[in-house]
């Protein structure tokens, strides 16, 4: 039945009800619809584990992020978080990582190819030379070890095209260098984005992606609270742990200027941002952005200020429930192995892509463990041809992966500097030069230069070769100058001289991994020694030239070069020297000519050392190491020497009382104890116990005339200082009197 009215009041009562219904509809619909929960997390190095202490309380609560969004540390936290980390795990990866490694150039030893240990980590500035000009590249961190790191923990993420496809739908902040303006990460390369969110300018070389040069986001937007309200939002937690504006007496060195500098603007927006929140947590405290280390007590601060808001959380939580129960998130899926479907190259040169493919080897349909790949990545890291090795992960077909390798290459030249102090060599200037890619890919000329009153120099080139680039070849020469104590010819007594030693030399050197390696060699030798000291009835000068050839094999698991923790470093080298020729003069009186016996035209010489560290403890470290060395004939010269605190190859081995270089014999046999104590941070005790037995040729054709057993015992103090290791050593021997004193710092000519 049709109703008709036809008063005008009727039909607007009749409006005003429809209108009325309609509005009480949506308010019902919207009071039944669950908020939104935004969880915004900001920058501020390690203060940002706190966050983990908030995640912990949130967690017990019952309160689940709809969205995260996160700046620098905060948004490691919080994509780790997005993709199914829990806060206990966050907090174990936390505090179980060696975050000293991370955020340095230095890497493991083990990961450097063994042609390059030697030489790994020892000078103090380098200067690169590229695209005709000078400079100390965009960021004193190279982030090697940061990038591996955050590829590994990302993992589960590749398979996602879009950050809003995680678990908990998550984006990050940058900023364009090129622009100034905030960039939102939010697709690509989990990984990627939080290294760009978080590379701090000066410090880490900034990320490009995508047309940007991108750092750290706190710049501008440290506390990214607008980009979690822009996600949707409605309620916004947000965790502060960054810093506020420092007053004039707070300023108190160049780094408080320099971080003020970099991150004013950021500073005052976190303010802006602040307001934004509707439950905001100050948790930053007493720690500073460095304290990686204190990583379990800041976690620890971020829980207890989380609680002081217990009652605002729990009162949400409670709210939360009123709209049923949410469903649990996916479970973390961490894959064991990957299928390869393809290998592709990102900033990687064209002339330089088939270089890459042979170290790698990773081939199409292979299958590889994370472990693996991880493991390739770091042997191409381990030529030092690299400044930087690292690669994603992206969804391929079916179950497939697609390998994307990024890598960085080093400057055409590098130039590094150090400086080096003993008492027994006195001060000298370490320089070393690399060229990359002398004669095509591969190939590297390296130069070093000692400047003292015990110069030495070094140049070599090398370069890999072979399908897998597993073998090298190395041509060059080393030349330097000792002050050593031989034996007059006489037999009475023992003399200084100034010893110099040449050897031009060829390699073919096969690398078993990155830790082993084996090879053969000729070389030709010289051996120049002058006596200081003129006496009438004495030898003034000797030389000695031969040709060699050779086997050595080495392994070398250590850790570090210096201050190892960990690994056992073990040479064994092999030379048979033939077609020797001696020159020598003597005073006026040459009545105590040297002995035929001492002159053989060809010997054989083997040598084997052993230097391992044994951790036994957070701060001891067992230090057992042995040397024998053997030579087939009596010599003058080309013998081994003992003493000093550290290993010459083919040549030395070290003793505690006795100085280096100072005492030579054909066969040496030693060994000796220590127990390295790590005081504080850096700085290290160790005793040591040595004995040694050694033999020398007092009659013709015999090596077993003279017999003398050594023993020795002292102390070392070191510190691992900016400049290089510093040490002083206080020692005796039983062929001595007194104690002996040794003073050196600094990083080492490696010969």
């Amino acid at each position: 039945m049709w109703i008709w009215i036809r008063s005008p009041f009727w039909g607007m009562v009749i409006i005003a009800l429809i209108i009325s219904g309609s509005f009480c509809a949506s308010v019902e619909a919207q009071s039944t619809e669950r908020p939104k929960i935004g969880l915004a997390l900001s920058g501020g190095g390690a203060k940002g584990f706190a966050h983990i202490g908030l995640l912990k309380v949130l967690e017990e609560v019952g309160i689940r992020p709809d969205y995260i969004s996160g700046t620098s540390m905060g948004s490691i936290i919080g994509g780790l978080y997005a993709i199914g980390y829990s806060a206990d795990q966050l907090a174990a990866l936390s505090t179980d990582n060696d975050w000293e490694i991370t955020f340095s150039n230095e890497v493991d030893l083990r990961l450097i190819n063994s042609n390059e240990k030697a030489n790994y980590g020892t000078h103090l500035v380098t200067v690169e030379y590229d695209d005709g000009k000078f400079g100390f590249g965009q960021g004193l961190i190279n982030g090697q070890q940061l990038d591996l790191l955050l590829t590994r923990l990302s993992h589960p993420a590749y398979r996602f095209d879009h950050f809003d496809q995680f678990p908990i739908p998550f984006k990050c902040a940058a900023v364009d260098v090129l622009t100034g303006q905030i960039v939102v990460l939010e697709q690509g390369f989990l990984a990627e984005a939080q290294r760009a969110s978080m590379a701090i300018p000066v410090v880490f070389a900034p990320v490009e992606m995508d047309g940007h040069l991108l750092v750290d986001g706190g710049v501008i937007r440290n506390f990214p609270v607008q980009e979690v309200i822009d996600m949707g939002a409605d309620i916004v937690i947000g965790a502060y742990t960054g810093r506020g504006i420092l007053e004039l007496d707070e300023v108190n060195s160049l780094v408080d200027v320099l971080v003020q500098t970099n991150f004013l603007y950021g500073i005052k927006d976190s303010e802006e941002q602040a307001a934004k929140c509707d439950i905001f947590l100050d948790l930053s405290g007493e720690y500073g952005a460095t304290d990686f280390e204190q990583a379990a007590e800041i976690i620890a601060l971020g829980e207890s200020r989380t609680r002081l808001h217990m009652d605002a959380l729990e009162e949400l939580a409670d709210q939360l429930r009123s709209y049923g129960e949410r469903n649990d998130l996916p479970a973390l899926e961490y894959p064991d192995s990957l299928k390869i479907d393809e290998v592709s190259m990102t900033r990687v040169p064209v002339e330089t892509r088939s270089l890459v493919r042979r170290f790698l080897d990773i081939n199409k349909g292979d299958i590889y463990s994370t472990g693996a790949i991880e493991d390739k990545m770091n042997r191409l890291y381990g030529t030092q041809m690299f400044d930087r090795t690292s690669y994603a992960l992206q969804k391929g077909k079916g179950s497939g992966t697609i390998l994307q390798v990024q890598t960085e290459e080093k400057a055409a030249l590098s130039l590094h500097f150090g400086l080096h102090y003993n008492n027994a060599e006195k001060a000298g200037i370490i320089l070393k030069g690399r060229i990359n890619n002398v004669l095509g890919k591969a190939a590297v000329l390296e130069g070093r230069l000692k400047i003292a009153e015990t110069p030495a120099v070094h140049a070599a080139l090398h370069q890999y070769i072979g399908p897998q680039r597993k073998f090298l070849y190395q041509v060059g020469f080393y030349f330097h100058r000792t002050e050593q104590f031989f034996r007059s010819p006489s037999q009475d007594f023992f003399k200084r001289f100034n010893a110099d030693y040449f050897r031009g030399f060829g390699k073919l050197i096969w690398n078993f991994n990155n830790n082993i390696a084996a090879g053969i060699s000729y070389h030709v030798n010289r051996i120049g020694v002058t006596s200081p000291l003129t006496q009438e009835d004495d030898l003034t000068s000797y030389s000695q030239e031969n040709q060699a050839i050779g086997f050595e094999w080495n392994m070398n698991t250590k850790d570090r070069n210096h201050f190892a923790t960990r690994g056992l470093q073990l040479d064994l080298d092999l030379g048979y020297y033939y077609d020797t020729r001696y020159e020598e003069e003597y005073g006026e009186d040459d009545a105590a000519l040297m002995p035929e016996y001492l002159k053989n035209r060809s010997y054989s010489k083997i040598s084997l050392q052993a230097d391992w560290y044994l951790p036994i403890g957070p701060r001891l470290v067992l230090h057992p190491i042995a040397s024998i060395g053997l030579r087939s004939q009596p010599g003058f010269a080309d013998n081994f020497f003992m003493g000093g605190d550290y290993f010459y190859r083919e040549m030395g081995m070290p003793f505690i009382g006795l100085r280096e270089f100072r005492r030579s014999f054909p066969q040496i046999g030693m060994s000796q104890f220590g127990l390295r104590w790590m005081a504080f941070k850096k700085f290290y005790l160790e005793p040591k116990v040595g004995v040694a037995r050694i033999q020398r040729a007092d009659g013709a054709n015999s090596l077993d005339a003279s017999t003398t057993n050594i023993w020795g015992a002292g102390v070392t103090s070191s510190y691992d200082s900016f400049i290089g290791p510093m040490s002083l050593s206080i020692g005796s021997t039983s062929i001595q009197d007194g104690p002996r004193i040794g003073l050196d710092f600094g990083y080492r000519f490696v010969f």
